[in-house]
């Protein structure tokens, strides 16, 4: 009897250590306060968007108080249920040009546009054994993010051209 109330106590304190942690959020500002304590920001992160692709959700955002101190943020959070969210990881992002990342996330790839000149993405695919085609991306908004699903494409190369407005590229 005394070693089953020992192992109670211990479940019901693990519990309430679990339940007190900072991997849990239940809205966009707890999340991204998750992601700023996790990489030492010490400044106010801005919420960028979201991509949720099943139980997976990835915040975006960034830090900084002009263009040229801006950090970028991505952080990947599990969807427990409506409005909770378990931290799982803080994702690497990658600078392809000014104000301009990407990384490879579920069988697809983030784009994460912060540069004010560009006005559209051309998506160029060339899946080997099929042609090549263009898919083209208007951006209305900065920040802005986007979600290229790649999981049907095999054995590919793409690249990725940001216009400005007269369809100059810019990188």
């Amino acid at each position: 009897m005394k070693n089953k109330l020992i192992l109670v106590y211990s479940l019901i304190i693990s519990l309430l250590f679990t339940a007190c942690g900072k991997n849990t959020a239940n809205n966009n500002a707890e999340m991204l306060n998750i992601i700023k304590e996790t990489e030492n920001d010490t400044r106010d992160i801005k919420e960028c968007g979201t991509i949720t692709i099943g139980d997976k959700l990835l915040m975006l955002g960034l830090s900084g108080d002009s263009e040229y101190n801006y950090s970028y943020y991505a952080g990947e959070f599990l969807i427990i249920e409506d409005n909770k969210y378990e931290f799982k990881r803080t994702i690497p992002l990658y600078n392809i040009g000014w104000q301009i990342y990407t990384k490879m996330w579920e069988n697809g790839n983030i784009l994460f546009c912060n540069n004010s000149d560009v006005a559209k993405v051309q998506i160029i695919i060339k899946e080997i054994g099929n042609e090549t085609y263009t898919i083209t991306e208007e951006i209305n908004e900065i920040p802005w993010i986007y979600y290229h699903d790649v999981s049907d494409i095999h054995n590919y190369n793409i690249q990725y051209k940001f216009l400005d407005a007269n369809n100059k590229e810019i990188i």
